[in-house]
C-alpha cells in the first residue's frame, strides 16, 4: 500500500511511504513495515500515530462463548502530536505558519495526520474544499469556501516528523467480552532514547546540564561559542567592549574580518523578543550576520530576539495505562474507565520527578425503562482528573474550554465533573 503524498514533493520519502507486509487468517493478523496506530475503546486514551516496526493481533473464543482479543504492537515512532491554535487575521487567507509542540519553528507535518477545526467544526483538505496544507514547510492555507476573520476559532492538531531523538513506542489492548460484561485493558508507552541523539553529539557537559536543570527545560541551553581560526568563508566574530549612554559593556560579540584579533564561530538561536541581546543584521557576507543591540535605556530591558547559545531538547517518556469495563443488565448499563499516566519531561534528570505521575476516573451509570410507548432514561456520571494528568492527544471536544469559558483559566489543580442525564424517546 503505497499512497501518493499530495500537497507538494517530500524532503524524505521515508517519512511519508505507508510500506508494510501483512500476513493474516480468520483470527490473527501480523503487520510489519509501516503502519498506523489508531486508539483502542477507551476515553482516556486517544492517539492517532504513524509507526515503522511490527503490529499483531489475534481474537480467541472460548468454550463459555466469551470472547478474547489480544494486540500487540513495537516500533519506531515517526511523529510527535502538536496542537496549534490560531488567532484569525482579518481577510487572511494564509499562508498560517504551524510550530511544533515545543514552539519548533522548522517542522515537517506527516501526510494526512492533521485535522484541523475552526469554530468546533472539522474541515476537508483540498482546493476544492476547505484548505491546503504543504507538509514540508507546515503552512496551512484556507480556501475560498472557508473566508478568515479575526473571529474565526482556528484550532489544528497534527503529527510532525521529530529528529532529535530515536523515539520508541510500545502498545498492548485486550479486550474480553461476555454475554454481560465488557472488560479493556491497555498500555501505551513512548519514549525517547536519550543514549542515541541524532541531530546533536551530546558530550558529557552537555548531559551534565540536563542532568541538572529538571523539569525546567527552559534552562536546556549551552553556549555555542568556540574559538575560530580567520576564514573569509565563514561568518566570525570577535569580544569587544563598548558603552551606552555612558555605561560601560563589557564582553560582546561583534562581526569581524581581522587577521589579527581573536574570533569566535558561533550559532545564534531564536529566544524570542525581548528576551536576547542579538538581532540579524543587513550585510553582504556570507551568512546570516547577528548584531548586538543596547538593551532599552529606560528600562534595562533587552531588546533583542537571538542569543549565541544551543536549545537543547530533553528526551522525553509519556507512558499511559487504562482498565475499563461495560456491565449490562436488563435496562442497565454501568461503565467505568480508570487510568494512570506517567510523563517525565527529561529522562536525564531524576529532579522534579514527584509531579511525574498522574491518574484520572470516569463512571457512568444509564437505566432504560418501557413507558407505555416512551422510553425513559435517567442516568448520572462522574469524571476526575488528577492534577498530574497528562493526555497523549485531546480527550475532551475540541470546543470544551470554551463551552465552559475556561479559556483564560489556568487548570493546574484536580477537576471533578458531574452530570446527569434524562430523556424520552418516543
Amino acid at each position: 500500500n503505497i499512497p501518493i503524498q499530495p500537497g507538494g514533493n517530500t524532503q524524505k520519502l521515508q517519512e511519508f511511504d505507508q510500506v508494510y507486509i501483512q500476513v493474516y487468517d480468520d483470527k490473527s493478523k501480523l503487520t510489519a513495515g509501516d503502519f498506523t496506530l489508531g486508539s483502542p475503546k477507551s476515553y482516556f486514551m486517544k492517539y492517532f500515530k504513524r509507526a515503522q516496526g511490527g503490529s499483531f493481533e489475534t481474537k480467541v473464543t472460548t468454550s463459555d462463548k466469551s470472547r478474547l482479543k489480544v494486540q500487540a504492537s513495537a516500533a519506531i515512532s515517526k511523529g510527535k502530536f502538536a496542537r496549534n491554535s490560531i488567532q484569525g487575521i482579518e481577510g487572511n487567507q494564509g499562508p498560517y505558519r504551524l510550530v511544533g509542540a515545543d514552539n519548533e519553528s522548522f517542522i515537517t507535518i506527516l501526510s494526512g495526520t492533521e485535522r484541523v477545526y475552526i469554530d468546533g467544526v472539522l474541515l476537508m483538505r483540498g482546493q476544492e474544499h476547505d484548505y491546503v496544507i504543504d507538509y514540508n514547510t507546515a503552512e496551512l492555507t484556507f480556501t475560498a469556501k472557508k473566508l478568515i476573520t479575526k473571529d474565526k476559532r482556528i484550532v489544528v492538531e497534527f503529527q510532525y516528523s521529530i529528529l532529535n531523538y530515536q523515539r520508541s513506542l510500545f502498545q498492548v489492548a485486550n479486550s474480553w467480552q461476555s454475554e454481560k460484561w465488557k472488560l479493556d485493558f491497555n498500555i501505551y508507552a513512548e519514549q525517547d532514547n536519550k543514549n542515541q541523539p541524532i541531530q546533536t553529539d551530546l558530550d558529557g557537559d552537555d548531559k551534565a546540564v540536563l542532568a541538572s536543570i529538571g523539569d525546567d527545560i527552559s534552562k536546556a541551553i549551552v553556549s555555542s561559542v568556540d574559538t575560530a581560526n580567520f576564514n573569509t568563508k565563514q561568518v566570525l566574530y570577535a569580544l569587544k567592549d563598548t558603552s551606552v549612554n555612558g555605561v560601560f559593556v563589557d564582553s560582546i560579540y561583534m562581526f569581524s574580518q581581522s587577521q589579527e584579533a581573536q574570533l569566535y564561530r558561533m550559532t545564534f538561536s531564536e529566544v524570542g523578543f525581548g528576551r536576547g541581546n542579538y538581532i540579524q543584521s543587513e550585510t553582504i557576507a556570507n551568512g546570516r550576520v547577528f548584531q548586538w543591540i543596547a538593551p532599552n535605556q529606560s528600562t534595562g530591558l533587552p531588546q533583542g530576539n537571538y542569543e549565541p547559545i544551543i536549545l537543547i531538547e530533553t528526551p522525553k517518556q509519556q507512558q499511559m495505562y487504562t482498565f475499563s469495563g461495560d456491565f449490562k443488565s436488563g435496562g442497565n448499563q454501568l461503565s467505568f474507565e480508570t487510568a494512570v499516566t506517567n510523563y517525565d519531561k527529561n529522562t536525564f534528570s531524576s529532579f522534579d520527578a514527584t509531579d511525574n505521575i498522574g491518574s484520572a476516573a470516569k463512571v457512568d451509570w444509564l437505566n432504560e425503562s418501557k413507558k407505555s410507548k416512551s422510553l425513559l432514561k435517567v442516568g448520572a456520571g462522574l469524571e476526575f482528573w488528577n492534577r498530574n494528568f497528562k493526555e497523549i492527544e485531546r480527550v475532551r471536544s475540541v470546543e470544551f474550554y470554551r463551552d465552559w469559558n475556561l479559556l483564560s483559566s489556568n487548570l493546574t489543580e484536580d477537576q471533578i465533573s458531574v452530570y446527569g442525564v434524562l430523556g424520552i424517546e418516543n
